[in-house]
C-alpha cells in the first residue's frame, strides 16, 4: 500500500511514562490482511455459557482494555491525547473481521459437552439445557459456516425446575433425552451487502499504483444489508445398510426422536426468552462507565439488527418421531405420538424489496413467507412404546424399501402393511399422505424467496413416498398432488392455504379425551404468564387513582361544555340499566330485531361481489373420518372426493337510524342531530364444500380382528367407488354438501347488539337409505361423539404433583372468589410473599446440604434464643434452623390460602 499521511500523537505507557510516536493522520492503517487454512482437533471438549457471564466478559474486556493503554491511568504529566481527525465513520466489529481474517477454518472434537444454565447465575448447575455430541465437526470460510455432529442429545431439566419449587428431594424419574437424532448438520449462509458491489474479497485501502491515499476508504466497505440463511437437519443413521437396519431396528432408535411435554414447552420459553431478553442490568453491564475509560461518542453506524435485511430458516427431519410426555401418569394423552416420514419448516423474514443504502428508510423485518410439508404423517396412542415404535420403523422402512420394487414385491408389501394395520388399529388416530401449509405476504421478494426454496430441493431431493395402507398406481399419486385444480399454489395475500391429501381420522370418545388433553396443555404452555397478585393489586390502585383524578378534571372543567345530546343519551342508558328486569328482558328481545335490521348492508355488499379478507382456505383430497359408535357396536364412515374450507372476515360500517335508538333507548323523541351515528359490523363466515361425499357404516361386532374399514383411494376418471369388502355398508350415495357457519358482531360503546349466528346447510342431490341398525348407529355417533359435552379440562396441566398438604390448598384456590374485595387481595399478596419465602428457603437449604462441610459434627444443636449459632455454628445447625424456618412459612401459607 502507498505511504500514510503521519503526525505525531502522545501514546502513555505503563503510569508514568509518554511517548511521542508518529501515527497515521488519517486515523487508520492500512492492516495485516490474515489469510489461514486452519485444522484443530480435539479428544473431548466442553463448553458453558449463560447470561451471568457477561459481566464477567465485561470485565475481561475492560482489563484488555488497561493493558493496550486505551484507558488513560496516567498519576503525572497528564495530558489531552489529540485525536487525529476523521472524515468517516470507523467500521463496525462485523466489517473489521469481514476484512482482516480469511481463509479455511475448521474444528473437529470427538466429543463435546454444552451447559447453557437456565437462570441468571452463573454457578448454577441444576436448572441448565445440556447438549452432548459424539463426533463434531465446525467449519468455516468466507460467508459460510457449517456444523455437522453425530449422536446428539439434548436433555432439559423443566422437571426438576418445577421440583425445586416445592420439594427438597430430586424427582424420582428416569433420565429421557429432550431431543435424540443420530445426525445433525446445520448450514449458515452470510451474505453482505455493501455500496462496491464485492464485500467478501476486496481490498479497501489504497494499492501502490494509486499512488495516493483514496478520499473515501471505509464507506465503500461499510455493510448496509445483510441476508442469513440458516439450515437444520436431522437424519436417521445412515452408517448400516437397509437390510442390516431392518434386523436391528426393534432393539435400537436411529430415527430422531423429540420427547416433549407442555410443560418442556414452558421451560424452553422461559430459556429463550432468559437468553435473548435478560434483565437490563445484564445485558448493557458492559456499556457502564468504567474508571479511566472516556465515553466515546457513538460511531453512527447502523446497528446489527437494522442491517440485517433477510432472515431465512429450513428445518429439516427425516423419520421424525414426537412422543407426547405429559406431567400426569393418569392423563389422557399419554402415550400421544407423531411420526414424519419427513417433515419441512421453511420460515423467511424480508425488509421487503429495495436497494438498501446506508441512509434509506428501512421497513421491520417481517415474516413474509411459512411453508410446512408434512409426509406420510401418522399420529396414534402408543400403550406400548417399545413394540409400536419398531412395528412403525418396520413399516416405515417396507414402504421406503419397496418404492422402487415391482409389483409381486409391492403386492407382498400390501399383505404385511395390512397385517401390521390390524394390530395397531386400537391407537389408531390420524393418517395423510402428505399435509403442506403455505403463507407469503405481498412484501416478500418473489425472486429470492424462489430461489432459496430451489436450493433447498437441491440440496435434500425430497422423493415421493406411497401410502401404505392402500395400494393405489403411481400416476393417480403424481395427478393428485399436482397443481391442475388450484391446490397447493400459493399466492401472496397473507392467507393461509392447508393442502391435504389422503386424510384419514378415526375420532372416539378416548382419541377426543387424549387430543383436548393434548391441545389444553400446548394452549396452557403458550399463554402469557398471569400477572402475580402484588402487580394486580398495584395496577387496580394505580387506575383507580387516574381514574379519580379524571372524573375530578371532568366535573370542574366539563360540566359547563357537555352537549345535550351526551345528558339525553347517556341518561336513558342508566335508567335502561337500573330499571326492572322486565325492560331489560325486553331491551334483550329488541337487540335481534336490531341485528337483522342492521345486516342488511353487510349483506348487500357481499351479493355485489365483496370477497371479504381471506383469513385461511384448506384443500382437502380424498377424506375419510371414521366415527367410532360404542354402544351401537359400529363405525360410521363419511368419505368425499374432494372438499375446501374457507374462513372469511368481513368488515363495514353501518349507520344507525332514529327507529333503532327509540326501540333501545325505550323513549320516543330522542334527538340525535344532523350527524347519524355509525356502528361497525363485522361478520365471520367458514364455507365448507364437500365433492362426491358418501358414508358407509361398519359393524365392529362381526369380525373383531378385521380392523378399521377404509375405502380405497378414489380414482377421478372412474365413476364408481368400489367397497372394501361386505363389512362396509353405504347409507349415502355419492353427492355434494355444503356447510356455511356465519356470526355477525356489531356496536359500539353507547349501543352494544347481540352477536347473531347462522348455520346454513345444503346439499342437492343427497340420496340416503339405511335399515334400523345403521340408523342407531349414526344417531348414536351424533349424540354420544359429536355433539356431546366434551370432558371437564384439567386446571393444570404444568404443575408438578404436590404432597397432601399442597393439594389440599390447590383445591381450596379453584373456589370462585369475586374480584377486588381488598381482603382477598391482601390475603393474595400475603401469600405470595409466603411463596417466594419458601422458595429462597428451598434454594438455601439446596446449597448447604450439597456442602461438603454438611457431615460435620452434629452434637451441637442451636438455641431458640442464640442469634449468633447463624455465624458461629456449623452448617448442619443452619439448615436445621433453615427447616424449621420451612415449617412455620408452611403452616402460614396455609392460613393465608384459608382467607383467600
Amino acid at each position: 500500500t502507498c505511504f500514510q499521511p503521519q503526525v505525531r500523537q502522545d501514546v502513555y505507557v505503563g503510569k508514568w511514562w509518554r511517548v511521542n510516536l508518529l501515527r497515521s493522520a488519517t486515523g487508520y492503517t492500512p492492516p495485516m490482511k490474515t489469510y489461514a487454512d486452519i485444522p484443530l482437533s480435539f479428544q473431548r471438549g466442553e463448553v458453558s455459557f449463560g447470561v451471568g457471564y457477561e459481566p464477567v466478559f465485561a470485565d475481561i474486556s475492560y482489563a484488555f482494555t488497561c493493558a493496550l493503554r486505551r484507558a488513560n491511568l496516567a498519576k503525572r504529566w497528564y495530558f489531552e491525547r489529540p485525536e487525529p481527525p476523521r472524515r468517516e465513520r470507523s467500521l463496525p466489529w462485523w466489517d473489521d473481521m469481514r476484512n482482516y481474517i480469511h481463509g479455511k477454518f475448521s474444528l473437529c472434537l470427538a466429543e463435546t459437552m454444552w451447559h447453557l444454565p437456565a437462570a441468571t447465575s452463573p454457578y448454577e448447575k441444576l436448572d441448565q439445557l445440556l447438549i452432548t455430541t459424539g463426533y463434531i465437526e465446525i467449519r468455516y470460510v468466507d460467508g459460510y459456516v457449517s456444523l455437522s455432529s453425530k449422536c446428539l442429545k439434548v436433555y432439559i431439566t423443566s422437571l426438576e425446575s418445577l421440583a425445586k419449587k416445592c420439594t427438597l428431594e430430586p424427582p424420582p424419574h428416569t433420565t429421557i433425552p429432550f431431543l435424540e437424532t443420530p445426525s445433525f448438520f446445520m448450514d449458515i449462509a452470510i451474505e453482505w451487502g455493501c455500496d462496491s458491489g464485492n464485500p467478501m474479497d476486496h481490498y479497501i485501502f489504497t494499492l501502490p499504483v494509486e499512488g495516493k491515499p483514496r478520499d473515501k476508504v471505509l464507506d465503500p466497505f461499510r455493510s448496509t444489508s445483510l441476508s442469513l440463511k440458516w439450515s437444520f437437519s436431522l437424519k436417521p443413521s445412515t452408517a448400516e445398510p437397509m437390510e442390516s437396519k431392518q434386523k436391528t431396528q426393534a432393539s435400537s432408535n436411529d430415527s430422531p426422536t423429540l420427547n416433549v411435554g407442555a410443560h418442556d414447552l414452558v421451560w424452553l420459553s422461559k430459556w429463550w426468552n432468559l437468553f435473548f431478553l435478560p434483565p437490563h442490568k445484564l445485558r448493557l453491564f458492559s456499556r457502564f462507565p468504567r474508571f479511566g475509560v472516556p465515553r466515546f461518542i457513538r460511531s453512527g453506524n447502523l446497528p446489527l439488527d437494522r442491517v440485517m435485511t433477510e432472515q431465512c430458516i429450513r428445518f429439516d427431519a427425516t423419520l421424525l418421531q414426537i412422543n407426547n410426555i405429559p406431567l400426569q401418569a393418569d392423563d389422557p394423552a399419554k402415550g400421544l405420538t407423531l411420526h414424519f416420514t419427513k417433515l419441512r419448516l421453511e420460515i423467511s423474514s424480508s425488509r421487503g424489496k429495495q436497494i438498501f443504502t446506508f441512509d434509506c428508510k428501512r421497513e421491520p423485518l417481517d415474516l413474509v413467507y411459512m411453508g410446512i410439508d408434512m409426509h406420510l404423517l401418522k399420529v396414534f396412542i402408543n400403550n406400548t412404546p417399545e413394540q409400536t415404535s419398531s412395528k412403525d420403523a418396520q413399516v416405515e422402512s417396507k414402504s421406503l424399501h419397496t418404492k422402487v420394487a415391482d409389483n409381486p414385491a409391492c403386492e407382498k408389501s400390501k399383505t404385511k402393511t395390512r397385517s401390521t394395520e390390524k394390530s395397531r388399529d386400537d391407537g389408531f388416530f390420524l393418517y395423510s399422505d402428505y399435509f403442506t401449509i403455505r403463507k407469503q405476504a405481498p412484501k416478500a421478494d418473489a425472486a429470492r424467496l424462489s430461489a432459496w426454496q430451489e436450493d433447498g430441493r437441491k440440496k435434500s431431493e425430497v422423493t415421493s413416498f406411497k401410502s401404505e395402507f392402500d395400494g393405489g398406481d403411481e400416476s393417480d399419486d403424481a395427478q393428485s398432488g399436482s397443481d391442475e385444480e388450484g391446490f397447493n399454489v400459493v399466492v401472496a395475500d397473507n392467507c393461509q392455504r392447508v393442502f391435504v391429501h389422503g386424510l384419514k381420522i378415526l375420532w372416539s370418545l378416548e382419541n377426543r379425551a387424549a387430543i383436548l388433553s393434548w391441545v389444553g396443555g400446548l394452549t396452557q404452555a403458550f399463554q402469557p404468564p398471569k400477572p402475580s397478585p402484588s402487580r394486580q393489586y398495584t395496577q387496580r390502585k394505580i387506575l383507580e387513582k387516574k381514574q379519580a383524578t379524571k372524573e375530578a378534571e371532568m366535573s370542574n372543567d366539563g360540566a359547563p361544555n357537555s352537549s345535550p345530546l351526551a345528558s339525553q343519551s347517556s341518561d336513558p342508558l342508566q335508567q335502561t340499566k337500573s330499571s326492572d328486569p322486565a325492560s331489560s328482558i325486553g331491551s334483550s328481545k329488541l337487540e335481534p330485531t336490531s341485528t337483522s335490521e342492521t345486516a342488511t348492508k353487510p349483506s348487500n355488499s357481499s351479493d355485489s361481489g365483496d370477497e371479504g379478507t381471506r383469513l385461511f382456505m384448506v384443500n382437502i383430497v380424498q377424506p375419510q373420518f371414521n366415527l367410532h359408535s360404542e354402544e351401537a357396536n359400529g363405525r360410521f364412515l363419511l368419505a368425499a372426493g374432494s372438499g375446501r374450507v374457507m374462513v372469511r372476515s368481513f368488515q363495514s360500517v353501518v349507520q344507525v337510524g332514529q327507529e333503532m335508538f327509540e326501540k333501545a333507548l325505550g323513549a320516543s323523541n330522542v334527538s340525535i342531530g344532523e350527524s347519524k351515528p355509525e356502528m361497525t359490523w363485522s361478520r365471520f363466515e367458514v364455507s365448507v364444500m364437500l365433492e362426491h361425499v358418501q358414508a358407509h357404516v361398519a359393524p365392529t361386532d362381526v369380525d373383531p380382528g378385521a380392523g378399521i374399514q377404509w375405502l380405497p383411494k378414489i380414482h377421478r376418471r372412474s365413476s364408481e367407488v368400489k367397497r372394501t369388502g361386505a363389512l362396509l355398508e353405504r347409507v349415502f350415495m355419492p353427492c355434494q354438501m355444503y356447510f356455511r357457519i356465519t356470526r355477525h358482531k356489531g356496536g359500539n360503546p353507547e349501543l352494544k347488539v347481540k352477536p347473531l349466528k347462522e348455520l346454513a346447510f345444503n346439499s342437492p342431490d343427497i340420496t340416503a337409505g339405511m335399515t334400523s341398525r345403521q340408523f342407531q348407529v349414526m344417531m348414536d355417533v351424533l349424540t354420544n361423539l359429536l355433539f356431546a359435552r366434551a370432558p371437564r379440562t384439567r386446571k393444570s396441566n404444568l404443575c408438578y404433583p404436590l404432597d397432601d398438604d399442597d393439594s389440599d390448598i390447590a383445591e381450596e384456590s379453584d373456589a370462585v372468589v369475586p374480584d377486588g374485595v381488598e381482603e382477598v387481595e391482601l390475603a393474595k399478596i400475603h401469600v405470595e410473599v409466603k411463596e417466594r419465602e419458601r422458595k429462597i428457603l428451598f434454594d438455601d437449604i439446596r446449597i448447604l446440604s450439597t456442602s461438603s462441610e454438611l457431615s460435620g459434627d452434629l452434637s451441637q444443636s442451636p438455641k431458640s434464643d442464640d442469634s449468633t449459632s447463624i455465624v458461629t455454628g456449623s452448617k448442619s445447625m443452619l439448615v436445621k434452623r433453615l427447616k424449621k424456618e420451612l415449617v412455620n412459612v408452611r403452616n402460614g401459607r396455609k392460613e393465608k390460602h384459608i382467607l383467600c
